[in-house]
């Protein structure tokens, strides 16, 4: 079993065994647990037993639909609560799949380094919610490529931190803003346009033009996808800005393997293209100086000009800094999990003792889905509502809290 603050299975659970009626519990209720302190919650653990009336929760079709009615609920949610059990067992260990849909919010800077065959790269995530983009500022210096991960599926979703403004829009204020940035004015960006997967089985329950009254592209997804792609280009104000578009599935990690390297060759690229453009003046001032056309240069001076030109590129990659990426982008638009297909792809994977941690976050990330859920509920207009949710935990009462 394993400890996990966001304990709100427990909670309905305690109330019925208090002698509580449910049909009693006043709405109010749930939202006065939601505002307690993290310090006031009790640990409770995810024992087999809660895991399996999570479960059958997660069956029934009425929750299914307040789940995905609500838009706050974590995306992972239906890959956790559709079979928790396994995950408490203490032998139990997470798959990459796991860990790659587990969702722990960046609160601070993180660095990876991931060694490459030409490389050492540098990557800094950094929190992607409003009251932590004041870190980026000093980050801006030395980067060589920024890589902005939004969630395209967030067209309908407000910010965890502000319920007032748009998730999308403020994606979109956010890219325009790192875009156009005095700074980064030579910087060459990555735009990633991810949650694919969940934008595609949304959008036809979610119109966008709901949110972008000017769309017009109906239910066609790739009309979604190209709609707010060039919304995302129209951002940029830099003539010379370099910025490569993807639309992506974080979680794929087949899909993610091209995608990456293509990243990654982006990273490394400048070296050479350097050295191309150098190689190119570098011979075309020779031709000049010696009164050559470039067809009649001799072999001698051919090997001469490579000669020197290997060693200046050999001094050069020993005084060159190390390439930096940041990953930024809004809270909750996956570029976390892009960092940990790097670390799956390029950086030996995860250890055993690091997949062992995440099962804590796991057990987390259960509780917090129900936690949502519930919250959803009570917020809820519809014909289901809290009150009937909490009538679903009646049968909590049985097990041993």
């Amino acid at each position: 079993m394993f400890p996990c603050q966001s304990s709100n299975v427990w909670f309905a659970g305690k109330e019925v065994e208090d002698g509580t009626d449910v049909k009693d519990t006043n709405i109010d209720l749930l939202r006065n647990y939601f505002q307690t302190s993290p310090e006031e919650v009790l640990q409770k653990p995810l024992t087999a037993d809660i895991a399996q009336i999570i479960q059958k929760l997660w069956a029934d079709e009425d929750i299914k639909g307040a789940f995905y009615s609500t838009t706050t609920i974590q995306d992972t949610a239906p890959y956790f609560l559709a079979d928790p059990v396994k995950f408490t067992s203490l032998s139990y260990k997470p798959t990459d799949t796991d860990i790659l849909n587990t969702r722990l919010p960046t609160i601070q800077v993180s660095e990876s380094i991931i060694k490459l065959e030409k490389n050492t790269v540098h990557f800094f995530d950094v929190g992607g919610q409003q009251k932590y983009r004041k870190q980026w500022i000093p980050y801006f210096d030395d980067v060589h490529n920024i890589v902005f991960v939004v969630s395209i599926s967030s067209y309908d979703q407000q910010l965890q931190e502000n319920s007032t403004i748009n998730r999308m829009h403020d994606a979109l204020d956010l890219f325009g803003n790192i875009c156009n940035a005095p700074l980064l004015k030579h910087t060459s960006m990555t735009l990633m346009l991810n949650k694919s997967d969940i934008f595609a089985t949304k959008i036809a329950k979610s119109p966008i033009n709901k949110y972008f009254p000017d769309y017009k592209g109906g239910n066609d997804i790739k009309k979604g996808y190209r709609y707010f792609e060039k919304k995302f280009i129209l951002q940029n104000q830099q003539d010379n800005k370099r910025i490569s578009t993807h639309i992506t599935c974080c979680t794929d990690t087949k899909a993610m393997d091209v995608i990456i390297s293509t990243v990654l060759c982006i990273i490394e690229n400048p070296i050479n293209n350097t050295f191309s453009k150098f190689q190119t003046c570098f011979l075309r001032l020779t031709f000049i100086a010696s009164g050559l056309e470039s067809s009649h240069v001799s072999t001698k001076e051919s090997q001469e000009i490579e000669v020197q030109l290997k060693k200046d590129k050999e001094l050069y990659l020993k005084t060159k800094k190390e390439p930096h990426l940041l990953l930024l982008g809004s809270g909750d638009s996956g570029k976390t999990t892009f960092l940990r297909q790097i670390k799956i792809l390029h950086g030996g994977g995860f250890s055993k003792e690091e997949k062992r941690d995440y099962l804590e976050r796991i057990a987390t990330n259960i509780f917090d889905s129900i936690a949502e859920l519930l919250r959803g509920a009570s917020e809820n207009n519809g014909t289901f509502s809290a009150v009937t949710m909490m009538s679903r935990f009646k049968f909590v009462s049985t097990c041993q809290i």
